[in-house]
Order: C-alpha cells, then structure tokens, then sequence
C-alpha cells in the first residue's frame, strides 16, 4: 500500500512527511488554487525538496487539446524531472498525450477517472497510476468503491496501479482500498482530523495519569 499526500501546502506537506509514512506527494489547478498567486515551478521545486528519493511526485497538465498538453508535458519534465508524473485527464485527447508520453519513457498518472472502461484503456496504454475520484463519484450517485473494484478487475493483468483520490472522510479512504486501490492520495485536512481525534488523546491521558499514580512525575528513561 502506498500512501500519498494530495496537497500543495508546504508546511503541511513538511509536517506529514516528518510523521507519516508518505511515499509521493499528488497536485491539481484546485489544490494549487488554495496556495494563492504562487511562483509555479518555484513552488514545485520547494515541493519536491521534500520528498525522498524514489517517491513520485504527480503533476497535472492543465492544457485544452493534446498539444498543448504535450507541450506542458515537455517543460514539466525539463524543468522538473525526467521521473516526475505527469497527470493527464482520461479523455480522447488525454489518451493520445499518455500514448506519447509513455512511447518516450516518461510516466504518467491517468486523472478524471470515474468508470472501468477508462481504466482499461489507460492501462493498456501504459500510464502507471490511474486515479478514481472517490468522493465525485459519489456525489454523482454513483457506488465508488464498486467502480474501484471493477477498475481493480479490469487492470488486473497490467502493471498499472490504482491511486484512489477525491476524499472527504477517512471512511471513504478505507472503503477504496478494501475495493482494491493500491495507492490513495489524501489531503492533508483528513490526517489533521484523524490525529485530533478526542478518543485517542483521552486513552492516551489515561494511561499518563496511570503512570503517574504509581512513578510518579519521572519517565522511564530517568527510573
């Protein structure tokens, strides 16, 4: 299982690398709109610093037809990295732009994922990641993780993985990979939430309070 950040936001980016086992970091114009006016190969740079070598890092072409999206493509990797992801929405223009970059040795994360079908023809391009959006597809009545199981099914004998996306609730996060996504990219909001959580604190500042009651005010290191 790989766990990925979906987040521009640097502190944040920084504080869940230190804590987490994170192992890529996923963008989009939304997630980057949240960031304000930003100097964007800066920021990308800044982004990229912080990861470790061997993680991805997914960025997504925002052009209106192939070549402009092969254009972008081309400068994300010049001025980037020959290993960066590029994310292509998967549409009959946006496959034509995975064929081309997958034929050049470069990699490609196919986004905009709501149905099997575009999974299969994704993975039979060749892209490494596709990435469902979860919480849209529900939004549309749709049963997302049974769209995620029958993508898993559909790209079972490809190399391609799933890197489900789109989350509002850690729920739906476990509901995809029980479905069978191998990756899930989430936002950083989400983990702020699961390690606030009163329950845990409580159990923890019992067993403290324990502690103390019989040692007293020393940690063990001082016993």
């Amino acid at each position: 299982m790989e766990i990925l950040l979906d987040s521009a936001n640097l502190p944040a980016v920084r504080r869940f690398y230190d804590t987490c086992p994170i192992s890529g970091l996923t963008t989009n114009p939304s997630i980057l709109k949240k960031e304000g006016k930003i100097d964007f190969f800066a920021h990308m740079k800044e982004l990229q610093s912080v990861l470790a070598g061997g993680d991805t890092f997914h960025v997504q072409v925002v052009g209106e037809n192939a070549d402009d999206m092969l254009r972008e493509a081309d400068v994300l990797i010049e001025k980037l990295s020959a290993d960066v992801y590029i994310k292509v929405p998967t549409t009959e223009s946006g496959l034509k732009v995975m064929k081309t970059i997958v034929k050049a040795g470069h990699n490609v994360t196919a986004t905009a994922v709501y149905s099997a079908f575009q999974a299969f023809l994704a993975a039979e391009v060749g892209v490494k990641y596709i990435a469902p959006y979860f919480n849209r597809m529900q939004n549309l009545g749709m049963r997302a993780d049974e769209e995620i199981f029958a993508m898993a099914s559909a790209i079972d004998q490809t190399e391609t993985k799933i890197v489900a996306a789109s989350f509002k609730r850690i729920q739906q996060v476990i509901d995809a990979i029980q479905a069978g996504a191998e990756a899930v990219t989430i936002p950083t909001d989400i983990l702020e939430t699961q390690f606030a959580n009163q329950t845990v604190n409580n159990a923890v500042s019992a067993f403290l309070q324990d502690w103390q009651s019989v040692q007293g005010a020393k940690n063990i290191y001082e016993l």
